[in-house]
């Protein structure tokens, strides 16, 4: 019976942890990246922000590692037969390089994101999304999926 346990623990054991190796690893996002992104939200502050809520503007915007295009307007949803209207800022597109990806700067722009939109009194909305590890995390931050592959927080 030891016989067993020791096989187990030296044969198969070990190969599940060489499964696990093959997995990308995930990188940590660097300074640089961070402060673009800051100055990023900053020009969305001033550009979207601070512009009439039923004018909705749509600004591309792109650093080193990302680029998107983010909308500031006033949406209709209904929840339950029941129409709320919400003022949001909205992500049509997000994009991070192949190269690029598995560095956390999707979820840290997400997050400032959202700052952003609270501090502004705003839901988040995410457009048209498509890549299903996007719309995992989403849901993983709280999103609600709306319509067919659109996301409210």
């Amino acid at each position: 019976m030891l016989n067993f346990w020791l096989k187990y623990v030296y044969v198969i054991f070990p190969v599940f942890f060489k499964l696990g190796m093959n997995q990308p690893k995930v990188e940590t996002i660097d300074e640089d990246t961070k402060n673009q992104i800051q100055d990023l939200i900053k020009q969305i502050q001033e550009n979207q922000c601070n512009t009439h809520v039923y004018f909705p503007i749509l600004n591309f915007y792109a650093i080193d590692k990302l680029r998107l295009c983010i909308r500031c307007t006033r949406r209709t949803f209904f929840f339950s037969g029941v129409e709320t209207k919400y003022n949001t800022l909205e992500i049509v597109q997000i994009e991070v390089p192949k190269e690029h990806q598995q560095q956390g700067i999707c979820s840290y722009f997400i997050t400032e994101f959202e700052k952003l939109a609270l501090k502004n009194g705003r839901k988040v909305y995410v457009e048209c999304v498509l890549n299903p590890i996007l719309a995992n995390h989403l849901v993983k931050r709280g999103y609600n999926l709306y319509n067919e592959d659109c996301y409210i927080n």
